[in-house]
Parts: C-alpha cells; sequence; structure tokens
C-alpha cells in the first residue's frame, strides 16, 4: 500500500529469569539470567490459513501454550498479530518471561523510539543515556522501555511501527529489531513487598497460608504493525493510536426475527446520531466529556502530534466550543488544571 517493501520476521522467545542468590526477577524486578534468549517452542508450527473477500488469516499453533493469528483485514495498511499464551510450563522449575520479537532489514543503528504515556515520543539508545555515564550491567533489562502505545524504528527509508493494545515494555537489543514483553511466569520473589513469586494461576486458597490452584494464567492481546516512509510514519501511527485507545463500543437489542423486524425497528428508533454538531480538526481528540455535580461540564481535548512529528499536523489547532456539540450550549467556560481541580490562573509554577 505504501509501495515499500521489508523483510520482516515475527518469533516468540523467553528469558530465563534470575532466581539464585542476590537481586531475583520477580514482579516489580526484570533480571534474565543471561543475554541469550530461548525459542519459545521449537519445532514446526500447525498452520491454517483462512481466505475472504474481508479478512485474510493465518492461524498458527506454536506448541500447546501458544498460538497466534496474523490477520490482513479489509484495506487496512496494518498486519494484525493475535497472541494467545496459556499456562507457561514450569515443570523444569525456570521462571519465563515471554516476548515477541519483530526482526526486520531496517539499519536502526541502535536506536529506537517509545511513546511517553501515549504522547511525545522518546528517542532510546542502546547501553546510552543522555543525562549521565552508563554503566552497563544488565545489558537486556537496562535496555527496556515502557511501551504504553506505540515504538517504532527506522532508518533513511523505511520505518516500522508496532502498536500495543495495553502498557507493556520492550527493546530493541539488535539492530533491526523490536521485542516486547507479553508475559511472564515466576518461581522467585524480588523483595519488592509482594513476598511471592510473580506465579498467577486459575485460582488460591485464602491467605495467610495461601496454596495456588489450577493452571497458570492465560492471556490474549495484539499487536498492530505499520510499514511507512520515516516521513509520515508518526502520522499513520498517531491515527491507528487513536482507534486502539477508543474503539467503538458495539450494542446490541433483542428483536423479533426477519427483515421486516429490522426494517420496522429502523423505522421507529433514532439510528444515528452525534453529540458533535461539526467534525473535530483532524488533529485533536475528545478525551473527556463528563457532568460533575451541578451541572457543569470537564471537556478535555487532547491534540494527537507532538511538535515536529507532522509538518502541518502537529501545528496548533483553534477549537470553537460555542457551536461545537448537540446538546449543550456553553455560556461560562473556566480554563482549568489539567486534573480539572483548580483553575488555571491558580497555580503556581515554579522554575
Amino acid at each position: 500500500m505504501t509501495g515499500i517493501t521489508s523483510m520482516i520476521s515475527q518469533d516468540f522467545y523467553w528469558y530465563a529469569s534470575y532466581q539464585g542468590i542476590g537481586q531475583r526477577s520477580g514482579a516489580y524486578i526484570f533480571r534474565p539470567n543471561s543475554t541469550s534468549a530461548y525459542p519459545a517452542c521449537p519445532g514446526i508450527p500447525q498452520f491454517q490459513v483462512i481466505s475472504g473477500p474481508v479478512v485474510n488469516e493465518i492461524r498458527y499453533k506454536q506448541c500447546d501454550w501458544l498460538a497466534q493469528i496474523v490477520r490482513l483485514t479489509g484495506q487496512e495498511s496494518y498486519v494484525e498479530f493475535e497472541y494467545r499464551v496459556s499456562s507457561i510450563p514450569i515443570g523444569d522449575q525456570q521462571g519465563k518471561e515471554i516476548i515477541s520479537r519483530f526482526s526486520s532489514d531496517v539499519q536502526s543503528a541502535s536506536y529506537f523510539y517509545t511513546d511517553s504515556n501515549g504522547r511525545e515520543f522518546q528517542t532510546r539508545q542502546l547501553n546510552f543515556r543522555p543525562t549521565w555515564p552508563l554503566m552497563v550491567n544488565e545489558p537486556v533489562a537496562g535496555n527496556y522501555y515502557p511501551i504504553n502505545a506505540a515504538a517504532y524504528i527506522k532508518d533513511t527509508t523505511k520505518q516500522i511501527s508496532i502498536l500495543n493494545d495495553r502498557s507493556q515494555s520492550g527493546a530493541s537489543i539488535n539492530n533491526g529489531q523490536i521485542e516486547i514483553m507479553i508475559h511472564r511466569r515466576l518461581l522467585a520473589d524480588d523483595s519488592r513487598g509482594v513476598g511471592e513469586p510473580l506465579n498467577e494461576t486459575d485460582g488460591i486458597t485464602p491467605y495467610p497460608n495461601p496454596v495456588r490452584l489450577g493452571t497458570g494464567l492465560h492471556v490474549t492481546g495484539s499487536f498492530y504493525l505499520l510499514l511507512d516512509n520515516p516521513s509520515n510514519g508518526v502520522t499513520h501511527t498517531r491515527a491507528l493510536q487513536s482507534r486502539l485507545f477508543m474503539p467503538l463500543v458495539m450494542a446490541f437489542t433483542p428483536m423479533a426475527a426477519g427483515q421486516n423486524a429490522v426494517t420496522q425497528w429502523i423505522q421507529t428508533h433514532k439510528v444515528q446520531t452525534s453529540f458533535l454538531k461539526q467534525d473535530l480538526p483532524i488533529n485533536v481528540d475528545v478525551m473527556t466529556l463528563q457532568i460533575l455535580d451541578g451541572g457543569s461540564h470537564l471537556l478535555r481535548l487532547s491534540h494527537q502530534f507532538a511538535v515536529g512529528e507532522d509538518p502541518n499536523l502537529s501545528q496548533p489547532v483553534t477549537v470553537d466550543l460555542s457551536g461545537l456539540f448537540s446538546s449543550i450550549t456553553p455560556n461560562n467556560v473556566q480554563e482549568v488544571s489539567l486534573t480539572a481541580n483548580q483553575p488555571v490562573q491558580n497555580i503556581e509554577k515554579k522554575n
């Protein structure tokens, strides 16, 4: 769709968690016992190809506890990877930290980029900190960063962006790679206050002497991969980010069977409406519209783009509130802090 090609592969691996003397890997600490990651499920997976006019899928089962669907939908510009991790095996008495690793021919030169709580992307450089000289004692964990919405790598000709559907962590340990942690099952406590290993199961008996019941926790999640020119890669990433963060909410109602019943329901109900009289600018989102005590409303508008991410869409935007809403006519507007606990003029700014 973009006219750009790239050799991209995706694999599952696991890091062996450190569980010896000293600082262990646990609920608050990620500390693998080596820099090597092991293939999650060696062997040939079972494949099933599903083709249709709207959706095409490759479903494959890596092993008894790991499966994935790779999905192309209509004219969407992304590839969806829907992973399913069931009970991580621990019969070898080794805690495991499962990652999904994307490898490509992008010459990322030890750089990758992660969002800051869904906002401005931060530059990350391997084994480097911008404000102090880094002593590299943890070459894997020391290069992991939060990924709340997206991460990407790029070179002069292409950009690969990966969006996630929940807050996770990830790294780019090797050139052209992005790896993201998707599940963990550990057998040692990291001495950070929990007092037990991160070994979540189907159930547990009451404290003070709990016994875990059933199998390990199952998780399902999705990644969305985009391949773009670096000049517009963040633009496409931001657009998809809003769709993933605020997906459509589906609602259903009972009715009689048959097309006549559907037609009659449409004729007797309002089936299309909007609380906005007009569209917002393409780079502005409604984050909050909340009714407060006394009949006032809290409105938060969000500018999607940070400075320099797009030559046009990063520019300041003016929004006219007077004719924006179909059911609200504002007669008094007061700017408040982001937490809405005080007027903006009362905020004490400190140098």
